[in-house]
């Protein structure tokens, strides 16, 4: 039911990635900057040298800046970098600013969450250790060379506790968000009987292949006299043979090539930068693999092919679905167990048995 009930929230939020998340949090810090340089610079102009008001102000432009030049989806990265990086600075100038000591390391602890949730939880991470190492050589040259008296030893070792503290959560917290999203990514796209894609993502790559300038083949396979399986050995042995179906083919394609259920029986290889030659030989090794099945339960299984190739017709999708669709039917109606090839070349349908 859980799984389901993602499926569903992905389907309706189609646009739904884990690049969205990070976009927002983008824009969420870099107006929380925003607020606080504001804050602070008015605040100071009243009072504290004047020094930290001009560099605050200038925080605060270079803030607004990042948000309105923060146009292109693409280079979010870019942008949540320089947010984390400046948000880093604004700290520790806070931080080691002795006018604000006393409340300046709770700025510090905000860096890990900024660097992990804007920039993920690897680079994030990794960002946060460096961050760290050079936090901890200022520190301690503070601490023993300058025999700062506010900075106690315990108050440094409780300080970095907190912050590895902090560090570690929002790795993990980061990871199962990442974890999650990939989760109802992968239930959106697949078939939950074989675990091949569903139709929604072979839309998908049929969209995105057929805009391309190469060939383009597609197959369309169905199992022969499927329903009688059904009906004699009953359904659970009718999905054991989906499943060892859907697995035969995926077995036995190509690198390349994209495998799905196309409903019921019915399943789709789309074969990317193939002619309608390529995909007879493949659709060959295929069938030949089907017929080897050893199935303890049934008699041999057989398969029917249709098959088309946009070679030199780039004009229509549907128009290459269906005629593979057609091919199939007339492979169904010469007796089955057939690879029927329809390819569009200048207008004329040329059949291969």
């Amino acid at each position: 039911m859980l799984d389901l009930a993602l499926s569903k929230f992905v389907y309706e939020h189609e646009k739904v990635e884990i690049d969205t998340y990070r976009r927002f949090l983008v824009v969420f810090f870099n107006i929380i900057l925003i607020s606080l340089f504001s804050i602070f610079s008015v605040l100071f102009l009243f009072h504290g040298p004047y020094f930290i008001v001009i560099v605050k102000m200038l925080f605060n432009i270079a803030a607004i800046g990042l948000l309105i030049a923060f146009k292109n989806k693409e280079s979010h990265l870019t942008y949540a970098l320089l947010v984390s990086l400046l948000f880093m600075f604004y700290s520790l100038i806070i931080f080691f600013d002795t006018s604000e000591s006393r409340y300046g390391f709770i700025w510090i602890l905000f860096i890990p969450p900024i660097f992990i949730f804007l920039l993920g939880y690897k680079k994030g991470g990794l960002y946060s250790i460096i961050f760290a190492i050079v936090l901890i050589v200022i520190g301690l040259y503070d601490v023993y060379y300058l025999k700062n008296q506010f900075i106690k030893p315990i108050y440094f070792l409780l300080f970095y506790s907190a912050f590895f503290g902090f560090m570690i959560g929002c790795i993990i917290i980061d990871y199962f968000v990442v974890l999650f999203h990939k989760r109802i990514i992968s239930i959106s796209i697949t078939d939950p009987l074989t675990n091949l894609y569903n139709r929604r993502k072979i839309d998908e790559v049929l969209h995105k292949e057929f805009k391309s300038e190469n060939d383009l083949s597609v197959a369309i396979l169905d199992i022969d006299d499927f329903k009688l399986i059904n009906d004699r050995y009953g359904h659970q042995i009718g999905d054991e043979v989906l499943k060892v179906f859907a697995d035969t083919i995926k077995n036995n394609v190509r690198i390349s090539d994209m495998v799905g259920r196309w409903g019921g029986e019915e399943f789709i290889i789309v074969l990317p930068n193939t002619n309608e030659e390529e995909a007879f030989e493949c659709m060959k090794k295929i069938r030949k693999c089907i017929k080897q099945i050893d199935f303890k339960s049934i008699d041999k299984l057989t398969c029917s092919f249709g098959v088309s190739s946009s070679k030199n017709d780039k004009s229509s999708l549907e128009k290459l679905i269906n005629m593979a669709d057609c091919a199939l039917y007339q492979a169904k109606k010469e007796g089955k167990d057939k690879i029927i090839i329809s390819t569009m070349n200048e207008g004329k349908e040329i059949d291969y048995i």
